[in-house]
């Protein structure tokens, strides 16, 4: 029932039986059981879509370490157990420990039960996931491609399995600037996730949401804020304040109202609490530096969010590289703007702009065509939102994962 509960998206009632069961037999089977060692695995599985990634790593290693002991490691379940613990440490950033992992788990799974297996093609879901996050995109997309065809044509377009596939494959496709194929496959995924599990339930959730972000990267802000909202609010519902799917409809719903405009209602989604949730669950990545833009946080929670992706993914991979490059922009934009708020007026409230010289006119046109956020604030008289995160700039910056592995 616990494992219903849990397909069914319900993870707090799931959760209570789940413990009851691994609780039971422990007792009565002992800590090394197989049915024991299952029952570890489901809740670390449960944990891990809660969020709660400390304590899922806690049981999954345990699990995985009684497995290779007690059944070898080519067993199906120990194959099981190896990649779930590496789809974990993904989740924690941990992309060179997941990546031995992974591979481990395909490559015995192909050797074992076939290239068309459904764990085998989970598996390769699975590494192409971790290798977009890497940024070996191409090499991402040939395996997730595989996956969802294979997908498609054992498991049928509506399987769970196949809906997770094409999310992950739209989602590669947004990496590369594929944004119209992404588009399809995004919303052939919400569509049939909303129709087969119900639109409260997380996958469907995160579905939502990696839509309205596509829908934000292409300038379609109404339709992102729709979206994005409803991915907010059923979040807020269904999954721990610390849950990365719940932080990251709310970065990215105050990153459409700022695009918008609407400073103070990005802002207002923004409180104390929710920083130092998102500071706790996540540390300095991309999805923290939204939240702390929105909030007026200035340029540093961008600088930290680089030096995140610079020791976890590495100065040359492309996320890194973006954010770099953005900083510098928004660096740049920040001096600018403030050089042109001193020079524009005197005490006096006359406009300086109207004497010859290198800070004249041709400068003030050179920052009216500056970028976006830039504008934005400038209109609204806010230098502070102007040292903040700006649209162009949110978009550049990419968590490392953003993409949810399918567990099996």
């Amino acid at each position: 029932l616990g494992s219903l509960l849990y397909a069914q998206g319900k993870l707090d009632e799931a959760g209570v039986l789940l413990r009851e069961a691994l609780e039971a037999k422990r007792a009565t089977l002992g800590d090394r059981h197989p049915d024991t060692l299952t029952s570890m695995n489901n809740l670390g599985s449960l944990l891990r879509a809660q969020g709660k990634l400390d304590e899922a790593g806690v049981l999954c290693r345990e699990a995985l370490e009684a497995r290779r002991a007690t059944l070898g490691d080519r067993h199906p379940d120990t194959l099981t157990s190896i990649n779930n613990l590496g789809s974990l440490l993904q989740d924690q950033g941990k992309l060179d420990e997941a990546g031995v992992l992974l591979r481990e788990a395909l490559e015995a799974r192909r050797a074992t039960l076939g290239d068309r297996h459904p764990d085998t093609l989970t598996s390769i879901n699975n590494l192409g996931v971790l290798l977009r996050a890497q940024g070996e995109l191409d090499e991402a997309g040939v395996l997730l491609r595989e996956a969802l065809e294979a997908m498609r044509a054992t498991l049928g377009d509506r399987h769970p399995d196949t809906l997770t596939s094409m999310n992950n494959l739209g989602w590669l496709l947004r990496a590369q600037g594929k944004l119209n194929e992404a588009g399809v496959l995004l919303r052939e995924a919400l569509e049939a996730m909303r129709a087969t599990l119900g639109d409260q339930h997380p996958d469907t959730l995160n579905s939502i949401n990696n839509l309205g972000q596509l829908l934000h990267d292409q300038g379609r802000l109404g339709e992102a804020e729709t979206l994005l909202l409803e991915a907010h609010d059923g979040c807020a519902a269904t999954l721990a304040e610390g849950h990365r799917t719940r932080l990251e409809s709310r970065a990215w719903l105050a990153d459409v109202r700022r695009a918008q405009g609407r400073i103070e209602s990005a802002r207002a989604l923004v409180d104390a609490r929710v920083l130092s949730t998102a500071r706790a669950a996540l540390g300095p990545t991309a999805v923290h530096a939204r939240l702390e833009c929105a909030a007026g946080g200035g340029l540093s929670p961008m600088q930290a969010a680089l030096e995140r992706m610079r020791t976890v993914l590495g100065p040359e991979h492309p996320d890194t590289r973006r954010c770099a490059a953005a900083l510098s922009q928004e660096e740049e934009a920040a001096r600018s703007l403030h050089g042109h708020h001193l020079m524009r007026w005197t005490a006096g409230g006359r406009c300086m702009q109207a004497k010859r010289g290198p800070g004249g006119a041709r400068g003030a046109k050179r920052e009216r065509g500056g970028r976006s956020g830039a504008r934005v604030a400038h209109r609204l008289g806010s230098q502070r939102e102007c040292e903040g995160l700006t649209v162009h700039a949110a978009n550049c910056v990419h968590a490392a994962l953003l993409v949810v592995p399918t567990w099996k």
